[in-house]
């Protein structure tokens, strides 16, 4: 998974245009982040790369680096 199908999704999620998110943009900064976009992206995670991402990870996530680094490195397993 490269990183712009990445922020493309988050972008879905969220209800951004992926074009001015980028991966180093704190969650608490990203315009619709909030409880529903969390439990929306676990669940994306699942369905679209296969990787299980859980509340733990969620927790220690600050950017959207973070949250990208789990799905790629967990994805390459």
């Amino acid at each position: 998974m490269d990183s712009r199908a990445f922020l493309q999704k988050i972008g879905e999620i969220t209800e951004n245009n992926d074009e001015e998110l980028t991966l180093e943009m704190l969650l608490e900064d990203v315009e619709g982040w909030n409880s529903l976009a969390v439990v929306t992206f676990m669940a994306m995670s699942d369905s679209e790369f296969g990787v299980s991402v859980n509340a733990r990870d969620m927790r220690r996530a600050k950017t959207l680096r973070d949250l990208y680094d789990i799905v790629a490195d967990r994805g390459r397993k």
